[in-house]
């Protein structure tokens, strides 16, 4: 719905979209969603540092098939990922109970470029540096058909590969770009069609495209955001 400034939504067109899809119940949809991040795409395509940080933190080295060391950005991704879990989890919990179990949506891509295991890779360097903190797990197969490109909500996009891990349980998923965000929505209804009883979505970084006005809107108005805190949680 647009506000009568027509400077920006309560609701994301994308969104909207997800709530009215037909087969979907909107209570299958993410109970909660949270980015740590905004990353900007200038107007004429190029990107802030956010941005090019997720473009390049699944790079794989030239000629190699899997990662050698860990690069810049990947090691910038890990530190977000372990402040936010060290500090936005006990809030979680106070506010709608303990996450239970973790897991992320899967990279579909086929680039031989590309590490596909480096969101994965980045969660169990964040878990493994906090004690008492909910297991990660594997828990979603992405369909063999799926390249990754789809903007549609699909709830057979993703299979949970042990429905007894998420039996109602509070799964936390995380994604690490989100643009419609039909890849972490169609993770969120299989994981609820498998029986979680509440799936949070955590995202790494939610894009954002200058030329789009309520991005315009949004960035104009980081000055005023309050700065990052272990009181003040982005789920």
């Amino acid at each position: 719905m647009k506000e009568p400034s027509g400077e920006h939504w309560d609701i994301c067109q994308p969104c909207w979209k997800h709530r009215h899809t037909p087969g979907i119940d909107p209570r299958e949809l993410a109970d909660e969603v949270g980015f740590i991040l905004y990353a900007l795409q200038y107007a004429d395509g190029s990107s802030d540092q956010s941005l090019w940080d997720m473009y390049q933190y699944k790079t794989l080295p030239f000629g190699h098939t899997t990662r050698q060391e860990i690069s810049e950005p990947g090691q910038r991704i890990r530190t977000l990922l372990y402040v936010t879990l060290r500090d936005g989890l006990p809030l979680l919990a106070r506010t709608v109970g303990p996450v239970e179990i973790i897991t992320e949506v899967p990279s579909s891509s086929t680039k031989p470029d590309r590490d596909r295991r480096a969101l994965s890779d980045a969660i169990d360097s964040a878990v493994s540096q906090l004690p008492r903190i909910a297991p990660h797990r594997q828990l979603l197969v992405p369909r063999s058909d799926d390249s990754g490109s789809s903007r549609a909500l699909d709830p057979g996009r993703f299979t949970v590969t042990d429905p007894e891990q998420v039996t109602g349980r509070h799964v936390l998923l995380v994604e690490d770009t989100w643009v419609t965000g039909a890849s972490a929505q169609s993770a969120a209804v299989a994981l609820h069609r498998a029986g979680a009883g509440r799936v949070t979505v955590l995202c790494v970084a939610r894009l954002l495209r200058e030329k789009w006005p309520p991005a315009r809107y949004l960035t104009s108005r980081y000055t005023t955001f309050p700065p990052p805190s272990a009181g003040l949680s982005v789920l």
